[in-house]
């Protein structure tokens, strides 16, 4: 078929060449683009979350102390209000970060020093840490 014959839009297509170099230059640029517009929620969950302390070389991460303070949070906003429910939830946000601090030592000790503790060990110390609390 002689290109005279073709419609006008088909012959102005055989006479582009298709690079795919650059087609992929264009295509990749054109990906990041759209992928660092299009999730704002993914980037504002990578923004919330941060270290907020180091306990040798493992990270405590804000998610982490979130989830340790959380249930004393929903406790005291139920009980305090205004400056007092404040200043209560900055000693209970200190509070469990100690706590997740400490937690972070002991472990670390307890694999330094080899210890393992069995299941059967763990359920024989909640039995009777049950019986001491009656």
């Amino acid at each position: 078929m002689h290109q005279s014959s073709l419609p006008r839009d088909e012959r102005i297509m055989r006479q582009i060449p298709v690079d795919s170099d650059w087609l992929a230059s264009l295509v990749f640029p054109l990906a990041l683009i759209m992928i660092s517009l299009w999730p704002p929620a993914i980037s504002e969950a990578r923004l919330q979350d941060r270290i907020v302390a180091i306990v040798n070389s493992e990270l405590i991460m804000l998610s982490d102390m979130t989830r340790e303070f959380e249930t004393e949070q929903e406790r005291l906003s139920r009980e305090h209000h205004g400056s007092d429910l404040a200043q209560r939830l900055k000693t209970a946000e200190y509070m469990a970060l100690t706590k997740l601090i400490e937690r972070r030592l002991q472990l670390q000790e307890a694999k330094a020093q080899k210890i393992q503790v069995s299941d059967l060990e763990v359920k024989q110390a909640l039995e009777q840490m049950k019986r001491q609390g009656s």
